[in-house]
């Protein structure tokens, strides 16, 4: 491979720069072949023996790929062993070798009944240098490597590149890895349609021990052993699980969590099966659910996703479909808990759990255990939070409802842009003078870009007119007539936390005596210090737990 074609301006304007080195060295008629160096410019050796340069032809040659000189004339050695050579040369001044390789080639040696043995110099066979890669472990190895070309209406041709990488084994004696390494980022959804899911972009790795173990990537937490502080959730981070007989059972996580976690509940329509759109916390009606993270309750029971069971999901869409093995009629009470991706704060989780339940010949259990959710104070986007915004937040304290702003920005008439066009227009509604925002095709008024938020059908002034290549167009149908308003609401960064405290007793082998108190805290508003006197609640449970008798 040349590498010429791959030097930078700064390499090239170098190779200009040419180092004068020399050499002196011994050649004699057993071997009089010398590796003088990598790089050397051509028709710039001059070689000398006993004082006297010696011209080229017939008396020695180079080979300037691999920079090795040998003489061909023996007359220069006039009877003695060996002589000394003096060479003087130029060469690039470049570190770089000319050849990089992993396997080598040497020769073949073939059986004395070989066919092959008459060529045997020119045969040869690749053979690995040193040590393989992870040696003589038991470990399994598997992966693949791919390549795509990416093309649309709206955007130039571009190369993607996939690598997955997949280990298992063991690499101790007592201590086995599970890894899915993978540089690729696809943004394919799994299918909501069957039992299990076939995930395409998990990176974790896990590692095993009989004491517990520790997970590293896109992991699943699920902390159910307290009543109150109870979490699952799919996260970016750590999990390490610990599990002693003497010293009890520990757990631990720190991440970031990769979606917004959410409850939303709503009754079933008569005899309709689906589908049933999923919103956000902000009433988002077009929502992408992480998949795996939902755990769907009809009546109060979980129900199991896969067409053969209870319902199918569009992870894409946010809408789930029941079949026919649940009848959906108005009665029907439907709770969904999920996550689903957001690009506003970057949130983070801390969990920990600890639980000693061998304590008085076992009789005795008790345990704690510690959650923290919270978002960081700065959004996840390139452009934040502005002053002002920061402003209202810490004014409105937990009265969200008012953290607003208006979505309307002046941005000129331009006929490129990619979004709809409003212009601000005077009109009345009921005598009164109102200003509203029109689309007006190719009007030069049409100045506002303008973003629209949703209130509720009946709360609104605006509704949705039609869609276009450039997006949906709203419309004015008068104070109470529409869904949606032009303004849009600042959210705010919110941290909640929960710490739990449980104890059993057995008091016979089949009565037990058990209570647990947990205080959590829920702060709305990070910006704002008001209404955070409300914050901080406490809850207790405790009872007697009979164990069933045939």
């Amino acid at each position: 491979m040349c590498l010429f074609g791959f030097m930078s301006a700064a390499e090239r304007t170098q190779a200009q720069q040419q180092i004068s080195a020399e050499d002196t060295f011994w050649v004699s008629d057993t071997d009089s072949t010398h590796f003088l160096n990598h790089w050397i410019i051509e028709n710039s050796l001059r070689i000398s023996i006993a004082g006297e340069e010696i011209p080229r032809e017939n008396n020695w040659r180079i080979n300037y790929n691999s920079g090795e000189w040998q003489l061909l004339n023996d007359v220069y050695l006039a009877g003695a062993d060996s002589v000394l050579v003096h060479a003087e040369y130029s060469r690039l001044p470049f570190t770089l070798r000319p050849v990089y390789f992993q396997r080598e080639l040497r020769p073949f040696t073939p059986a004395e009944d070989d066919t092959a043995a008459i060529d045997a110099d020119r045969v040869v066979q690749p053979a690995i240098t040193g040590e393989a890669l992870f040696g003589s472990s038991r470990l399994q190895r598997s992966g693949s490597l791919s390549r795509g070309i990416t093309v649309g209406s709206a955007q130039d041709l571009s190369l993607d590149s996939g690598l997955r990488f997949e280990l298992s084994g063991f690499i101790t004696d007592d201590v086995e890895v599970l890894a899915t390494l993978t540089d690729q980022s696809t943004p394919i959804q799994p299918d909501g349609s069957t039992q299990n899911l076939r995930e395409f972009d998990k990176v974790y790795i896990q590692l095993r021990h009989e004491l517990g173990q520790l997970q590293l990537g896109d992991v699943d937490v699920d902390y159910r052993t307290s009543e109150f502080a109870q979490i699952s959730r799919r996260l970016q981070g750590g999990d390490v699980e610990v599990h002693t007989n003497r010293y009890g059972s520990y757990q631990a996580s720190a991440a970031v969590v990769r979606g917004r976690f959410r409850v939303m509940e709503f009754e079933g329509r008569d005899g309709v099966q689906g589908p049933y759109r999923l919103t956000g916390a902000e009433g988002e009606t077009f929502i992408i659910v992480l998949a795996g993270t939902e755990r769907v309750y009809l009546n109060g029971n979980l129900l199991t996703r896969g067409e053969e069971n209870d319902y199918i999901i569009d992870y894409g869409l946010g809408e789930i479909t029941f079949t026919q093995n649940r009848m959906i009629t108005d009665v029907s009470r439907i709770t969904v808990d999920f996550q689903y991706v957001t690009e506003e704060y970057n949130r983070t989780l801390v969990a920990a759990e600890a639980t000693h339940d061998q304590l008085f010949n076992g009789r005795l259990s008790v345990g704690a255990s510690f959650v923290r959710e919270a978002d960081s104070r700065n959004l996840n986007t390139e452009v934040g939070l502005s002053d002002e915004e920061i402003r209202i937040l810490r004014e409105a304290g937990d009265d969200l409802e008012s953290a607003t702003i208006s979505g309307a920005d002046s941005v000129g008439f331009r006929t490129d842009v990619d979004f709809i066009l409003y212009a601000r227009v005077d009109t009345t509604f009921q005598n009164d003078p109102v200003t509203i925002f029109r689309h007006i095709p190719g009007d030069s008024s049409g100045v506002w870009r303008v973003r629209f938020s949703r209130v509720g059908d009946g709360l609104g002034s605006y509704r949705r007119a039609q869609s276009t290549s450039k997006g949906i167009v709203y419309e004015w149908v008068g104070p109470g007539m529409g869904a949606y308003e032009p303004f849009r609401r600042i959210p705010a960064p919110q941290a909640q936390q929960m710490a739990a405290i449980r104890s059993s007793f057995s008091l016979t082998d089949r009565l037990e005596l058990y209570g647990e108190w947990a205080v959590s805290d829920l702060d709305r508003n990070r910006f704002s210090q008001l209404d955070n006197d409300n914050n901080q609640d406490m809850a207790f449970l405790s009872g007697f737990r009979v164990k069933p008798l045939e």
